[in-house]
């Protein structure tokens, strides 16, 4: 007797979810093991995501809160009232599976500059305690 089943879908790019923590009822954070081939900066972020009914990734930026020489990864995140990932992430559990983009990404690391030109700049530079030696209340 031949029994055909379907293929499995293979998701790329996915992690255990290793531990969640909800800290109040809108603020949850969760680890995964770093792939071996992930390295980052401090300030850089990853796409996470989980896989829509269609099969098709729902991504959303997160930045790492880990140190860069640990061996798990953890993130944050609030939950959006019918946001459409976080509505379902808050509800992941250890074993559950994510998508990790291995591609890390950011600007909110040392030594990177932005050239803008001058319409882009603030109008306010320095710190607040600074500001009203330049004129600024």
């Amino acid at each position: 007797m031949n029994v055909r089943t379907a293929p499995l879908k293979v998701m790329p790019d996915t992690q255990a979810v290793m531990a969640v923590t909800h800290w109040t009822d809108t603020l949850f954070s969760f680890r995964i093991r770093r792939p071996r081939s992930l390295r980052f900066r401090s300030g850089e972020f990853v796409m996470i995501g989980l896989p829509k009914e269609d099969g098709t990734p729902l991504l959303r930026a997160y930045s790492i809160a880990s140190p860069s020489w640990a061996d798990e990864l953890e993130f944050y995140s609030i939950n959006v009232p019918d946001g459409p990932l976080t509505s379902r992430l808050q509800k992941i559990k250890v074993g559950d599976q994510i998508i990790l983009r291995p591609k890390p990404v950011g600007t909110l690391v040392p030594g990177y500059a932005v050239a803008r030109s001058a319409s882009q700049r603030p109008a306010c530079r320095g710190f607040p305690h600074q500001w009203s030696d330049r004129g600024y209340r």
